[in-house]
């Protein structure tokens, strides 16, 4: 509580009190009346008495539940801009934590989901309870909680992704997305897919509600599951191998990392998650079991081998990023820092200034923001090993002086999130 509010709260006990000593003269002044006073004068005096002492016990009430509003509510946090101001300067910048696949991917006893069946994975789907799987060349339903496979079938023809609501299977094929019943597994019906031949192939599947979402390079659509009619949902990031749905938000994959879809506007920011540099996915699938994302990738490591991997996606390790930016990277070597803006290199800060000033006035750098306004695109500062927190502050004010209103840092955000977790503790 800032010393602001104490003093208020100091000021409203006072108060108080002295209205408790008027009430007193006042009652005072009653019991001096003699009988003999007139009736009328006796009468307005009580209703004067019991008005005042209504007003102060209504008082009283108002600042004991506004003393437990106040301690009820959170400090306000600091921006992060203030939060980094409040760091030893001189320390290096703390680098994102490394996500190995030991610490990316758990499930309820710390260990790697082992999935049953052979083969490249092709997607993954839940329903019933049961956790679909196509792989290889066959079409399985396990139990996500014990892994035993309860059927079993081959994998229907042009499969591409595969999606599940309540009640039905959805494979994506080149042109159609079919609906199979999952007692049968017999086809049902069709929905036509929308034009999409300067988009690219049909990549990943979805159900969302009463919709299924189909993406096609960064073009997404969402196709009304009873109507067959066609609605276009903001694009997303390139590369999109799979996506998935957590009931309201839209998350999917790309070779290098795990992203929840910014539901609209390029300039709002959304979250991310980076896989390992030494990771690189061929192929991906993921379903939310619950509230757990259930991820499968078949990927290359950093010797080119071909690796599998499959878990649950810890999404506590989610950072916030937008989804259009400008990049600024800083570097620190033997001749001191050097920034590179974009693809721009730069020694000078002084340099940087000149160059984000030119981009402000540059008409390309206004993206659309909320509520169908032009805003200016982003800033991502990213800090590289034996930069100082000092560093940092400087180019992320300069941003500020220049004009850029909305600039991010993720490796701060991981360090506040961190602090905040061991404060909390």
């Amino acid at each position: 509580m800032n010393a602001q509010v104490v003093a208020e709260r100091a000021r409203e006990r006072m108060l108080s009190a002295e209205i408790a000593a008027v009430l007193q003269v006042e009652l005072a002044s009653v019991d001096a009346v003699g009988v003999t006073a007139p009736r009328r004068r006796s009468a307005w005096l009580a209703a004067a008495v019991v008005v005042l002492g209504t007003a102060i016990a209504c008082g009283v009430a108002w600042l004991q539940q506004r003393d437990a509003r106040l301690a009820q509510e959170p400090e306000p946090q600091p921006s992060s801009r203030e939060w980094l101001g409040k760091q030893p300067q001189d320390a290096e910048v703390p680098p994102l934590p490394s996500l190995l696949l030991s610490s990316l991917f758990v499930s309820s006893v710390v260990e790697p989901v082992v999935l049953p069946g052979e083969g490249p994975i092709r997607g993954l789907a839940h329903v019933d309870g049961l956790v679909w799987l196509a792989r290889g060349d066959a079409l399985l339903a396990f139990d996500p909680a014990s892994g035993k496979v309860v059927r079993q079938r081959s994998l229907p023809a042009g499969l591409l992704g595969l999606a599940a609501d309540e009640r039905f299977l959805y494979v994506l094929e080149k042109d159609a997305v079919t609906l199979f019943d999952p007692l049968a597994l017999e086809p049902m019906r069709s929905l036509p897919l929308p034009e999409h031949e300067a988009d690219g192939p049909a990549r990943a599947i979805c159900c969302r509600g009463d919709q299924v979402c189909v993406a096609f390079g960064r073009r997404i659509v969402a196709i009304d599951r009873r109507s067959g009619e066609v609605h276009e949902l903001p694009p997303g990031p390139t590369g999109m191998q799979w996506l998935a749905c957590d009931g309201k938000a839209l998350w999917g994959g790309e070779e290098r990392r795990i992203v929840k879809l910014a539901d609209a506007g390029g300039a709002r920011p959304m979250e991310a998650m980076d896989l390992p540099r030494t990771m690189t996915v061929q192929r991906g699938a993921g379903v939310f079991v619950g509230d757990q994302l259930l991820g499968a990738f078949d990927f290359t490591d950093g010797a080119g081998a071909p690796q599998h991997v499959a878990g649950y996606v810890r999404l506590d390790a989610m950072i916030a990023a937008p989804e259009e930016c400008l990049s600024i990277k800083i570097h620190a070597d033997q001749q001191g820092v050097k920034y590179e803006v974009g693809p721009k290199p730069i020694r000078q800060l002084a340099r940087v200034q000149l160059e984000l000033q030119r981009i402000v006035q540059d008409p390309r750098s206004m993206i659309p923001g909320p509520n169908g306004k032009r805003v200016l695109i982003p800033i991502v500062l990213q800090a590289y090993p034996g930069v100082r927190v000092e560093d940092l502050a400087a180019a992320w004010d300069v941003a500020l002086a220049v004009g850029f209103e909305q600039v991010y840092c993720p490796q701060v955000e991981v360090a506040r999130r961190r602090a905040a977790s061991a404060k909390g503790k």
